[in-house]
């Protein structure tokens, strides 16, 4: 059984891996009332050349596939950053439960800042931001597009 601060702390090691593979270092896993992790993805939209593959997405389609449905209702989702607008919305349609969000995203970000998909939706998801994570999963980004500059 993981805690939700173990279980961002992995989606932080998988962002680093994204991040060694050349993505935008972000991580998602999507888990159950347990902590037992359902799905997992790094980003790897320029490896497969599809947006599709924001970790997010990917966790979504992967943990739709092995519950056999598009309801993930009793799951909840943890990412090392703030969703965008496109997968908040995946998430809310998915009807997951709770986001856990590791650093927030005022660029790009759909759930507390921006579009704020969820003030739009039908449906609504616990949402914890757990700051304390923040600079971790900031420095991820920033020593990665610093690198690309």
């Amino acid at each position: 059984m993981k805690t939700i601060e173990q279980i961002i702390e992995k989606t932080i090691e998988l962002a680093k891996q994204a991040s060694e593979n050349d993505e935008v270092p972000v991580g998602a896993i999507i888990f159950d009332d347990e902590g037992s992790i359902i799905a997992k993805s790094e980003n790897r939209t320029r490896r497969e050349h599809s947006v599709a593959y924001h970790a997010e997405l990917d966790c979504i389609s992967q943990a739709g596939k092995i519950k056999g449905s598009e309801n993930l209702s009793e799951y909840h989702i943890a990412t090392s950053l703030e969703p965008c607008a496109m997968c908040a919305q995946a998430i809310a349609w998915a009807k997951l439960r709770t986001v856990v969000i590791a650093c927030d995203d005022p660029k790009s970000g759909g759930i507390i800042h921006n579009a704020k998909i969820f003030d739009h939706s039908h449906h609504k998801p616990e949402v914890i931001y757990l700051e304390q994570f923040k600079e971790q999963s900031a420095q991820l980004l920033q020593d990665f597009f610093k690198s690309k500059r």
